[in-house]
């Protein structure tokens, strides 16, 4: 079980890492699209490497001073915005859920491990999901439930997560941050870790033996009614495969894992009308409504880079 969960979060650490070059890449590129100038007859149309000077690049915006500062927290996952400027705030490090005033002051703690919120926050990191109007799911993925909170903040009922195996998908972060769509569906990404037990040991002619988890190089979007608990595929994304190879030596087990370090891949995001928008590699999106309709956008330019020996050595160092 130590091997399934340390395979899992280095898996997620990967493509945390991934998936921010990717959207980093995707806008960098979408920004400089929109700032081109359209080509005409007395213009000629730009060429594909001037299109990619330095000076094109987005301009950058200064947040400028905080005004409000909270107190120190371990770790912010996920913030969830409510009416007069409060807000709730999930700390998976410290492994609770606290509402914040437009102050950044403490109204009161949400979930936690103690008596006090009855020990709603589990033994690992939860998720914040908005829902309906002013309420909010959080998701205990040791629980497998989620709990419903209404606008101040109190657990009011709790419900079973759409299933077992995505329920790390739920949370946020590597994976993707889930929404709803206009139909009030739950689109999240599966998970897509493919475990295969066959014990340790084994022997014999049935192919015993543990076998290490696979990773397939793409994995559905999916849609999931709460009401009817009906879940389907909305479409399928390109995701990064590593590969686990186990070696067993005199007694021995050792599991080393093998990663692309700059693999093409997809990204997704649930607009806020629920629309799906699908980043493909190409530097197109796909669109995909509530009721099935897609649409896409056209693929933006780009001019190919060769990558030469000496960037390849540099990838190869900095992923060691």
């Amino acid at each position: 079980m130590r091997s399934d969960i340390n395979l899992t979060d280095t898996s997620m650490h990967r493509s945390i890492v991934v998936r921010r070059a990717a959207v980093l890449l995707a806008l960098g590129s979408l920004a400089s699209s929109a700032s081109a100038q359209q080509p005409t007859a007395e213009q000629p149309a730009a060429s594909p490497s001037s299109a990619q000077q330095p000076s094109q690049r987005p301009p950058a915006r200064p947040l400028g001073q905080a005004i409000a500062t909270s107190d120190p927290m371990g770790a912010i996952s996920a913030v969830r915005q409510l009416p007069g400027g409060r807000v709730l705030v999930n700390d998976p490090a410290r492994r609770r859920v606290v509402m914040l005033d437009s102050n950044m002051k403490l109204i009161k703690v949400v979930a936690d491990t103690t008596p006090m919120t009855q020990n709603a926050y589990g033994a690992r990191g939860g998720g914040l999901l908005p829902w309906h109007g002013d309420s909010t799911l959080f998701l205990d993925p040791a629980s497998l439930s989620m709990l419903v909170l209404d606008g101040n903040g109190e657990i009011k009922r709790v419900m079973a997560a759409p299933r077992p195996d995505d329920v790390f998908s739920l949370v946020g972060g590597a994976l993707g941050f889930p929404g709803f769509d206009a139909k009030g569906r739950l689109v999240y990404r599966a998970t897509g870790l493919n475990f295969n037990r066959r014990g340790f040991g084994g022997g014999g002619g049935g192919g015993g033996g543990f076998q290490p988890p696979t990773f397939p190089d793409s994995t559905p979007l999916v849609r999931f009614d709460l009401a009817t608990r009906k879940l389907d595929t909305v479409a399928r994304i390109k995701v990064a495969a590593p590969r686990i190879l186990f070696t067993e030596n005199e007694g021995r087990r050792q599991i080393s894992l093998t990663v692309n370090p700059m693999p093409e891949v997809d990204d997704w995001a649930v607009l806020p009308d629920g629309t799906i928008a699908i980043v493909r590699k190409d530097y197109h999106i796909d669109y995909i409504d509530a009721d099935g309709k897609k649409t896409a956008s056209s693929r933006i330019p780009y001019d190919w880079q060769r990558l030469t020996d000496s960037a390849k050595s540099a990838v190869i160092d900095s992923v060691r």
